[in-house]
């Protein structure tokens, strides 16, 4: 497997420590609370390809590295709008922060322009969120071809992460699916 590609973002003034922001797209284990192996690629084989508006295969955008619950977060994914895009079901953007409000970019997928923002928060700080590594986002993706695809996660003005402690400083992580082929070495 490849490395994955990271790119530090700092917020101008964090308060909580250090975070990592990622995809993995293995979801086999992952919960809000637990995450299993974080995989850089993973093979998915789709017989016949091709846009239907409905969830083929789910990847994770996960945190890792806060022992504080979350109280707010914005996850900007880029993707290959051409072969897949965001859909319905399989979408959740509340998964670690249950009965937050959700501040996803188009509310409903499908999203298919090639970039998804999810993002909660909660209003009430006394909110029920899940500390600790786990999954953040679940997307739910309608596979319309076959090729590699980099999920990348956008730079700290579109991906941040704050805890009852403050803002984290986030590494962010990307991930790719290879659809009906192998992952590069």
């Amino acid at each position: 497997m490849t490395p994955a590609t990271q790119a530090t973002a700092t917020p101008t003034t964090p308060a909580g420590g250090a975070i990592e922001i990622g995809i993995d797209p293995e979801t086999t284990g992952n919960t809000a609370s637990t995450l299993e192996d974080v995989e850089d690629c993973v093979r998915v084989d789709v017989p016949s390809p091709g846009f239907d508006g409905v969830s083929d295969y789910n990847i994770d955008i996960y945190v890792k590295g806060d022992t504080q619950a979350p109280i707010a977060y914005d996850a900007s994914v880029i993707y290959d709008q051409s072969i897949v895009h965001i859909a319905a079901p399989g979408t959740d953007v509340l998964i670690k922060m249950p009965e937050a409000t959700s501040m996803a970019e188009t509310g409903t997928p499908p999203d298919t322009d090639g970039t998804f923002t999810a993002g909660a928060l909660y209003f009430d700080p006394a909110g029920s969120s899940i500390p600790g590594d786990g999954v953040l986002v679940r997307l739910g993706l309608d596979i319309g071809g076959s090729g590699l695809v980099t999920f990348a996660l956008n730079p700290p003005d579109l991906s941040a992460y704050a805890s009852g402690v403050g803002l984290h400083t986030v590494t962010l992580a990307s991930a790719q699916l290879a659809i009906n082929q192998d992952c590069p070495r």
